[in-house]
C-alpha cells in the first residue's frame, strides 16, 4: 500500500501541478478509491494544500478539502485548510 500511496502522491502533488481537471479525474479512478479512506483523505489534503500555496483553482480546492474531511473526519489539518479556503 505504501508504494501505491507514494505513486499517487507523486502524480497528484508533483506531476499534475497546475492541472486541476486532471487531478480531479485521477481521484475518481477506482485505483485511488481502493486506497484506505484515511490515505485518500491525506492525499486530497496534500493536493489541495499544494494548490492553495500556488494560487490554484479554488473551486477544486474546496471540493478536495470537503472530500478529505468526509473521508477522515479526524484530520484536523484538512478541516483547518477547508475553513481557510472557504
Amino acid at each position: 500500500m505504501a508504494v501505491r500511496s507514494a505513486v499517487f502522491y507523486d502524480l497528484l502533488v508533483n506531476l499534475l501541478r497546475g492541472r486541476p481537471a486532471l487531478r480531479a479525474a485521477v481521484v475518481e479512478w477506482p485505483e485511488f478509491g481502493a486506497l484506505p479512506e484515511v490515505e485518500q483523505g491525506r492525499l486530497l489534503r496534500l493536493m489541495a494544500s499544494d494548490a492553495l500555496l500556488r494560487g490554484g483553482n479554488y473551486r477544486h480546492v474546496g471540493d478536495w478539502l470537503a472530500r478529505a474531511t468526509r473521508l477522515n473526519p479526524n484530520d484536523r489539518k484538512a478541516a483547518c485548510c477547508a475553513i481557510r479556503s472557504s
